[in-house]
């Protein structure tokens, strides 16, 4: 079901854009919504399903995939206290593991400013930039 309701909007804001010549950046993409799903119904095996397959093959088609993270600890600080630990513990590995199998760049941002950030991510676009 999760998997019906994601697939027009993959198609509208993502795929369609980036079939027309446009580049797309995304804050949110199909990982996230792997992750979500595989926390939500707790089915960390969620990734070895059919829908989940084509949806990480989806994502290998982007040009760019990264990985922004930062250490348990730095964000808990950064919600100040708004998240479970154990909940917090088990979404980072779960994106780790994502990480890994769509081969993403990772910004670890645990001492490193929003500006330093940024600068990392333009580095990683900036030839595709040039490109077009």
């Amino acid at each position: 079901m999760e998997f019906a309701s994601v697939l027009p909007i993959l198609l509208a804001k993502f795929i369609l854009f980036d079939l027309l010549g446009y580049m797309v950046i995304a804050e949110r993409f199909t990982p996230d919504f792997l992750v979500w799903v595989s926390l939500t119904t707790k089915d960390e095996n969620y990734f070895k399903r059919l829908e989940a397959k084509f949806m990480l093959a989806l994502s290998m088609k982007a040009d760019v995939k990264v990985y922004v993270t930062a250490s348990e600890a730095e964000l808990i600080k950064r919600r100040k206290g708004e998240v479970n630990r154990d909940f917090l513990h088990r979404q980072l590995k779960l994106y780790d593991r994502v990480a890994k199998l769509v081969r993403a760049y990772k910004i670890d941002t645990t001492e490193s400013s929003v500006e330093e950030t940024l600068n990392e991510l333009l580095r990683l676009i900036q030839p595709l930039l040039t490109e077009r």
